[in-house]
């Protein structure tokens, strides 16, 4: 009886101690499509070289705009091949724009392999300033530059003479997309040019205008 007994209770324990079981899952299955890709910045190129699985039929290549905030809201199909070693070129790319590229893969009966998506490619320049102009008061002997960005953290504006390297110390540093300056060289050409700062990057080939104060 003891021994019914015990043989019971161990029942009892291996049912309610293993509990229920919940149903299969089906295997995990990945489908073909990139082994490898890289994607490097020469000048105002993205070259791009990947490799495909053998049971890729064609692909795409799509270069995603993306925004300040690293958002889509542009895409353009730039190639489409067969090749297992793909090697290709975008050229004439907006260095001032930042660009994510999709890799779409295709299997047989246009289905959709496994998709390869690059991070942000940015050639990290900074824009320049644009519609620079002045306005010369001469009953006040002053000279005010009015000038616009995008995102700009803050302006630097120089003043060089003609015929001179420009200055390595900008005249002033402002957030302002103006300045007056009430102290200009009289009796000589001088430039003025205004850069953009942002993240602690200064922008090139800035906007300069002349102004002849003989």
């Amino acid at each position: 009886m003891r021994i019914i007994t015990k043989l019971l209770l161990c029942l009892f324990v291996l049912f309610f101690a293993c509990g229920k079981k919940g149903p299969l899952k089906p295997p995990v299955i990945e489908l073909p499509g990139i082994k490898d890709a890289s994607f490097n910045i020469v000048e105002d190129r993205v070259l791009i070289r990947a490799v495909m699985d053998k049971d890729i039929e064609f692909f795409k290549i799509e270069r995603i705009e993306l925004d300040n905030q690293n958002n889509p809201f542009s895409s353009k199909v730039v190639y489409e091949g067969i090749e297992k070693n793909l090697y290709f070129i975008d050229k004439n790319l907006d260095t001032y724009k930042t660009y994510q590229y999709k890799i779409v893969p295709f299997l047989k009966k246009n289905k959709v392999g496994n998709i390869y998506l690059s991070t942000p490619i940015s050639f990290k320049l900074v824009r320049p300033p644009y519609n620079l102009k002045a306005e010369i008061l001469e009953t006040l002997g002053s000279i005010t530059l009015y000038y616009e960005g995008d995102n700009c953290d803050s302006y630097r504006v120089y003043r060089y003479k003609k015929g001179e390297k420009k200055t390595k110390i900008p005249l002033i540093e402002t957030k302002d997309t103006y300045f007056n300056d009430d102290s200009p060289i009289m009796g000589s050409e001088i430039f003025y040019e205004v850069s953009c700062l942002k993240d602690g990057k200064e922008s090139i080939d800035n906007p300069s205008i002349l102004i002849n104060l003989k």
